[in-house]
């Protein structure tokens, strides 16, 4: 497709609304760019730093309607692996950081691995805000702040807890639960709670992705999932299964990216066959050498295997503390993924038909961050902040590089007047410009940060949440 064209599209899936809009975990429609003008060419906290609010712990990112800026946490006590306290819903004023409301939910329960109680980023379409909590589920408020429903729905059955976060379109909150016992994609009326429909995903195990809605120029706009070894098309109003492709890693986290009429899909990881642990994959050979109860399963201390240990949870998929064929098997699926870029339009199984192109490599794939497209350029954001650019029209790198010293990122990268957004897991914040030979414009650190949310972009400004503050930064006046 030419550029140009692609351009067009992008622009218009991306339009903002007269009151500055970025609706849920990467903005409008998970794509992660806004084509507002007026922001920050740097994210400095000496000169363009508007105001710092400590906030209840979480890794949720920040979402914006109008004056409000609408954001979840958690007040938690640990004990062992249980933990207790309030889940909070907080509506900061855009301009001064000011509490517009807050709530709070009583929750208890065990602690969800190393994630946070308030993972899931919370979703508004400018008259009502939805949030999701792993161990309560969904409760929705009005922009004033009165709770119109709440849905039960927690504690999900993750490693690391429900991280996917709601998704609001077409008066409809969908939630993708891909987990280790009933996973489901379900749809709920945003003005009532009440379910619209449901559907089950037998086979998928846990997953760490957010869902995004594709409009096609034909057809039902549809839920394009990333879910273990398969990304799937669902039909918004309906939750009829459209088409799928078969070929992501068995873990997924991220947005599937909708830019210049395709569907791009980073789900990659390295299988258990490349990280070399010195023991047979062969389940039946492993039952031989360790099972010594004779129950067809193997227990930690069976197994005898410390580095495996490390890895327990995500495979044990059942919680037992047992491993079984069908969960060795799954842990052992040799598809590491990829990067894929899809035609959205087919039916059925588009394995074969509805791939354009894959890529493979490595070093611009690992990391949970989400790509973000800029005309007819993608950009990865690796871990130890390896950034790559590559064409989308056929998939060819044309830049890898580090941005700045060596860091983590769980943040996403996102994009705004032709420059990217980048926050890293120790503070460090990175402006970009957005183009294949891409330039670093300004770094600059917060010191006291950890960051693990996603940066927001709306009313000309820069929101950088920390695991306990908010940050805007917008352009010296």
């Amino acid at each position: 497709m030419p550029s140009q064209l692609s351009a067009l599209l992008c622009l218009a899936l991306t339009q903002q609304p007269a009151d500055p809009l970025w609706s849920g975990f990467r903005g409008n429609h998970g794509c992660g760019v806004t084509d507002e003008t007026g922001l920050p060419t740097a994210l400095d906290p000496e000169h363009g730093l508007r105001w710092r609010v400590a906030v209840p712990a979480g890794y949720s990112s920040p979402v914006v309607a109008g004056k409000d800026v609408f954001l979840t946490g958690a007040l938690e006590s640990v004990q062992g692996k249980k933990v207790s306290g309030k889940l909070v819903t907080l509506c900061l004023d855009v301009a001064t950081g000011a509490t517009r409301w807050r709530h709070e939910l009583e929750f208890s329960g065990t602690q969800p691995g190393n994630n946070s109680c308030a993972a899931p980023s919370p979703a508004t379409d400018g008259k009502t805000v939805v949030a999701l909590f792993h161990h309560f589920g969904l409760v929705a408020y009005d922009t004033a702040g009165k709770e119109l429903w709440r849905q039960p729905m927690g504690p999900f059955v993750l490693p690391h807890g429900m991280a996917s976060s709601p998704v609001l379109e077409d008066g409809l909150v969908v939630i993708q639960a891909d987990q280790d016992k009933g996973s489901y994609l379900a749809a709920f009326d945003a003005t009532t709670g009440v379910q619209r429909w449901r559907v089950e995903r037998p086979g998928f195990s846990h997953s760490y992705a957010t869902p995004a809605v594709h409009r096609p120029a034909e057809g039902p706009a549809q839920v394009i999932v990333s879910g273990a070894l398969q990304v799937t098309s669902y039909a918004l109003g309906s939750g009829e299964k459209l088409w799928w492709l078969d070929g992501p890693s068995r873990q997924t986290k991220g947005v599937p990216v909708l830019a210049g009429g395709r569907c791009y899909v980073k789900a990659f990881m390295r299988p258990l066959s490349e990280m070399h642990f010195g023991i047979s994959l062969d389940f039946d050979v492993l039952l031989g050498e360790h099972d010594h109860d004779q129950d067809h399963k193997l227990s930690r201390d069976e197994f005898g295997q410390p580095r495996m240990h490390e890895l327990w949870s995500n495979i044990d998929q059942d919680g037992d503390e047992l491993l079984d064929a069908a969960e060795w098997g799954l842990a052992t699926n040799s598809s590491r993924g990829g990067l894929f870029a899809i035609d959205p339009t087919g039916k059925g199984d588009v394995t074969g038909s509805g791939l354009a192109w894959r890529v493979e490599d490595r070093r611009s794939l690992v990391g949970v961050t989400t790509p973000v497209i800029v005309g007819a350029t993608m950009f990865l954001l690796g871990e130890g902040g390896l950034l790559t650019s590559l064409a989308i029209a056929d998939g060819k790198i044309l830049k890898q590089a580090r941005v700045g010293e060596p860091d983590q990122y769980f943040a996403s990268p996102v994009a705004g007047e032709g420059r990217l957004y980048l926050a890293s897991m120790g503070g460090i914040l990175t402006v970009v410009r957005a183009v294949p030979d891409w330039e670093v414009l300004a770094t600059h650190a917060l010191e006291e940060a950890e960051i693990w949310a996603t940066p927001a972009l709306a009313g000309k400004s820069v929101f950088v949440r920390s695991k306990e503050a908010l940050y805007r930064f917008a352009a010296p006046e």
